[in-house]
């Protein structure tokens, strides 16, 4: 594992870089691979599965411009720029069009499905309600789908450092290009207990959902990182500028829960 202490580390915005994006879904697909929900008896497999999930992501909700990219990089003592980290984004996420799961069905039909039907319940009671709500509210929205930590750059604490830094600068970005409002905030869906444990900073849980009245919830004792958790997610929330979107998200707060029985239809 290089030693990061003395080494020279930036935040880079790649979001034209088709090379970066490209790096950011393999950096991905191996630090999420070893998730049970994405996980086979075969590590390659697993992987291979993993990476396709990742690019069917990339080309039916990321790209054309739809998503914002920021790699934390640090040059190697060959000379050479790597990516340690990555954080990617997508501006006032809409429904995604259907793609080609070809290749993901291949690998693992029942994979396939165990995803894409926690997906679509994401989609109707959680992205479909924060979409319904900026509309009547008048904000914009930042989704944060990933963000990962090179493994050979692992244990290094990058995210911790710079994940504020990445969102920074593709909001700024997205602002630029007229892609979203100054009043914005951004969310993010957690379901595995690490992710769990992420309070730093500003940020808000917004809701904490549960499928069913019987889920192992993230945070119970018995819950383990690689188990499928996929009954219980929680929603957190960060404002990006200010009193106007730290109140908006206090008003999500209040969406949901006004309509948590909904969740457990």
């Amino acid at each position: 594992m290089p030693l990061l202490h003395d080494t020279i580390m930036w935040v880079e915005l790649s979001t034209d870089c088709e090379a970066d994006w490209n790096e950011a879904i393999t950096i991905c697909a191996k630090a999420f691979s070893s998730q049970q929900w994405f996980s086979l008896a075969d590590q390659e497999e697993s992987f291979r599965f993993t990476k396709a999930y990742f690019q069917y992501i990339y080309e039916t909700e990321l790209s054309g411009g739809r998503g914002g990219l920021a790699c934390v990089k640090t040059r190697m003592p060959n000379g050479t720029v790597a990516i340690a980290y990555v954080s990617l984004f997508i501006y006032n996420r809409q429904r995604p069009p259907i793609g080609d799961k070809t290749e993901m069905e291949r690998i693992s039909k029942e994979l396939t499905d165990i995803n894409f039907d926690g997906d679509a319940w994401i989609e109707r009671y959680i992205h479909d309600k924060i979409r319904d709500a900026a509309q009547s509210m008048q904000f914009s929205y930042i989704f944060g789908v990933l963000d990962a930590v090179a493994p050979e750059f692992a244990g290094n604490r990058i995210g911790t450092r710079y994940m504020d830094r990445c969102m920074q600068v593709v909001y700024m970005d997205g602002v630029r290009r007229g892609l979203i409002n100054q009043i914005c905030v951004l969310y993010g869906v957690i379901d595995e207990p690490k992710a769990a444990k992420i309070t730093r900073g500003n940020r808000l849980e917004v809701a904490h959902l549960h499928k069913s009245k019987d889920a192992v919830c993230l945070r119970s004792q018995v819950a383990n990182a690689g188990q499928i958790l996929d009954d219980c997610v929680i929603i957190m929330g960060t404002p990006i500028d200010g009193k106007a979107s730290t109140d908006i998200l206090e008003r999500l707060k209040t969406i949901f829960e006004n309509n948590l029985t909904l969740s457990r239809m």
